[in-house]
């Protein structure tokens, strides 16, 4: 699982950090916060981590271009995850029905959470505080609760010229 992890990192991280957030930093023992999925169920992280990790990852919203690209390049990770015990989690600013809206057009493999009201952005460090959604992080939650790995940042153009050159 650790060069999965690695190469995770590698390769679909967002690049560059914020200086206008302050997130989670690995190590961090979270409190068991509730995710509202975009099917408007509400699911415990302690559940969500039952049977492994949990990769949990924030974008500013289904509008967003890096965004989009971002979640593509989950959608190969959840073959690569797969048998693994994990769980992908994507986390947008937006309202279930405006997820779903653009998921009846686009299908993901892995879940996705609505968090409209900022009650996850802001607890997990990660909501911009001068626009209405959060900064791009991702998060690898233990089964324990505690934050494995902790990343935060943007994609730029460049960051995608140079990663489909490999």
């Amino acid at each position: 699982m650790e060069n999965i992890i690695q190469e995770l990192m590698v390769n679909i991280i967002d690049l560059g950090v914020s200086k206008k957030i302050s997130p989670l930093q690995a190590g961090h023992l979270l409190e068991d916060k509730t995710v509202l999925l975009s099917s408007k169920r509400e699911v415990k992280i302690s559940d969500l981590v039952k049977s492994g990790p949990l990769l949990l990852t924030f974008i500013r919203g289904t509008w967003c271009p890096f965004c989009r690209m971002h979640m593509q390049k989950l959608r190969d990770w959840v073959n690569k995850l797969e048998g693994r015990n994990s769980t992908i989690i994507v986390i947008s600013s937006e309202t279930p029905e405006q997820i779903n809206s653009w998921l009846e057009k686009n299908p993901v493999p892995y879940l996705f959470g609505s968090d409209s009201s900022y009650y996850l952005s802001n607890y997990f460090g990660v909501k911009r505080k001068e626009k209405p959604f959060a900064q791009a992080a991702t998060f690898m939650i233990d089964s324990d609760l505690s934050v494995l790995l902790a990343y935060s940042g943007k994609r730029t153009s460049s960051y995608y010229k140079k990663l489909n050159t490999h």
